[in-house]
């Protein structure tokens, strides 16, 4: 036997819509009159399985414009409590990049103390933590009437089946995990903040994805890094994804010796901080996008895990060598320095070259096609895009809904700004 489907919609002729009984018709859930467009039956999906959910909020389903996370939840201050270097550079980057105004706490026992002295919009809690866990520091926040009513987000590694679970039943309000990108991150924080003007109470540094100096650009290829991806979890700013992985850098220069030590240590305990250890290195490998990392740290932790004594030697040494070459990869960004060659006009930003793309997106807009988002992507790649980000936040904003009808408005924008007439 099949499974009952969730959701069922009826398309109807528009002529049948207008004239039938709005009474409703058993076990349909939603009404879609043809010719279907992309976008309503995008609307119409997202608000039934909205109707669906727990009484949990979630994050808000259609993406909305960066400017738009800025004037919304820019001037929160918000409490990160998490005990990694890199980890916080991380929330840091895409906290800041929005207005946020961010404070760290580095264990359970110390974001209690904080927390009793200063009035927090949010806080962000690591769920592995030294001296005092998340779990225990969110239960006892709870029981202090004067902290039951501040939102308590889980930012945390742990993703298996139950953790969410666990995280909820501490008292926290929702469960983030690991790798985070930055528009989860802000829409999730755009459901949980309480509501209130903050950006005139408070001063905040802005640093938006139009920072873009070209001694801060990652090269197109970083061999062990995902560029694309990386640059994606960053909102496309590139100094802020280049000072993550900088710091990454000088956290793993210590990783492989620690590691050794805490697998062939014979001192109580050793096995549990080399499992902490290797926790974090896949938390950062992911945040990073460095698979081969990953995948390497992941099969170590396994072994670790289930006491496989007889194949650590060589998962070992397969960390090693991958960390190896992932640090001489990183390496270069440090050698990058702006020459008379960088400054040059790139052939990808020569007139010809950008009105070939802006064209091709056109085309794609005009025909309905779905690679219209992909050649979008390439777009905002390029680093002339800084000079158009607010269109192109709008292509993305009526994209990502499929409505290519609006779509044309702000595709008109780009080509009048760049002086391409229209088709």
């Amino acid at each position: 036997m099949h499974p009952q489907p969730r959701v069922i919609l009826l398309v109807t002729q528009k002529q049948e819509e207008e004239t039938a009984d709005q009474a409703p018709v058993a076990g349909v859930d939603g009404r879609l009159p043809k010719p279907v467009g992309c976008a309503p039956l995008y609307d119409l999906i997202m608000e039934l399985f909205d109707q669906e959910e727990s009484a949990t909020p979630r994050a808000v389903a259609n993406p909305i414009l960066f400017s738009e996370y800025v004037q919304r939840i820019g001037g929160a201050r918000v409490l990160l409590v998490e005990d990694n270097l890199v980890n916080q550079q991380v929330a840091r980057e895409m906290l800041e990049n929005v207005g946020i105004v961010m404070e760290v706490a580095h264990n359970g026992k110390e974001a209690i103390a904080m927390l009793g002295k200063t009035a927090y919009d949010l806080v962000l809690m690591d769920i592995q933590l030294p001296v005092m866990d998340g779990l225990t520091a969110c239960r006892i926040l709870r029981a202090d009437p004067a902290h039951r009513e501040v939102p308590i987000i889980a930012m945390t590694a742990h993703a298996m089946i139950g953790d969410r679970e666990k995280s909820l039943e501490a008292g926290m309000n929702d469960h983030l995990a690991k790798p985070i990108d930055a528009t989860r991150l802000y829409q999730t924080l755009l459901a949980w903040l309480p509501a209130g003007d903050r950006g005139g109470s408070l001063a905040v540094t802005f640093r938006g994805p139009s920072e873009l100096e070209s001694t801060q650009r990652l090269p197109a290829i970083l061999p062990g890094i995902d560029v694309g991806a990386c640059l994606r979890r960053f909102n496309g700013n590139h100094a802020s994804a280049r000072r993550v992985l900088l710091a990454a850098r000088e956290d793993f220069e210590r990783a492989a010796s620690q590691m050794r030590a805490c697998v062939y240590g014979k001192r109580q305990g050793d096995r549990e901080n080399a499992l902490r250890l290797a926790h974090t290195i896949r938390g950062l490998a992911a945040t990073l996008t460095a698979e081969s990392l990953s995948q390497a740290i992941l099969a170590l932790e396994t072994a670790i895990r289930e006491e496989k004594r007889g194949d650590l030697a060589a998962l070992l040494k397969v960390f090693d060598n991958t960390l190896q070459r992932l640090q001489e990869s990183l390496g270069t960004l440090e050698a990058r320095q702006p020459t008379a060659e960088a400054t040059a006009t790139p052939p990808d930003a020569t007139p010809e070259a950008i009105a070939s793309l802006l064209r091709e997106l056109e085309g794609f807009i005009q025909a309905n096609d779905f690679k219209a988002r992909a050649t979008l992507e390439v777009i905002r790649a390029r680093p002339w895009a800084a000079t158009i980000r607010e269109p192109l936040e709008q292509l993305e904003h009526h994209l990502t809904r499929f409505d290519f009808k609006s779509a044309q408005e702000p595709m008109q924008r780009l080509l009048q700004t760049f002086h391409i007439p229209h088709h």
